[in-house]
């Protein structure tokens, strides 16, 4: 046993009194009456596409899945594929639809749909430029994009990553509700 001797030394004035600190029981009181945590009365909430954060929201309520639970990309965003992901972006004027296959090699392959759907009023859009399109059941680099210019009309494209190309396919379009 070592013997200890505590002293209370101030190198200037009086050292504060331990009487000045508060308790918990204090700090609890004081708070009490100062926060209101009620979630709903939380101003500058956060917000995912422009929806706020209040209440039960569902993927599809944010703007991150469709109905069907696709997920949505938006004008400008590449779709990294996964197999068996299936993509949903309403077309605008001018979109660029990219797919980034950098993450994709010889010994990887994928397949993946994106559904693509024309307003009201038809839009230009592009699509990647190295694509092999199908014309009918033969796929060849002479050949041409499928046409997707009818007004109110999902375009549901299969595409494939072979381990080194990206193949391009229309499966089916339709007609949807204006």
């Amino acid at each position: 046993i070592v013997p200890l001797t505590i002293r209370n030394r101030a190198v200037s004035g009086t050292p504060t009194p331990a009487a000045e600190y508060y308790t918990k029981a204090q700090v609890d009181a004081m708070i009490s009456g100062q926060i209101d945590l009620d979630y709903a009365s939380v101003t500058n909430t956060p917000q995912i596409n422009g929806v706020a954060l209040a209440g039960n929201k569902s993927a599809e309520d944010l703007g991150l899945l469709s109905s069907a639970g696709q997920a949505i990309i938006a004008s400008g965003v590449s779709i990294i594929p996964a197999q068996d992901g299936v993509y949903r972006h309403e077309l605008a004027a001018n979109d660029a639809i990219t797919i980034d296959t950098t993450g994709l090699s010889s010994s990887v392959q994928v397949t993946f749909e994106l559904h693509l759907v024309q307003p009201a009023t038809a839009v230009t859009f592009t699509l990647p430029a190295g694509v092999i399109w199908a014309n009918g059941d033969a796929f060849a680099s002479g050949n041409a994009a499928p046409t997707m210019n009818t007004a109110d009309t999902l375009y549901c494209l299969v595409f494939r990553w072979d381990g080194a190309n990206l193949l391009g396919n229309l499966a089916y379009s339709k007609a949807v509700a204006a």
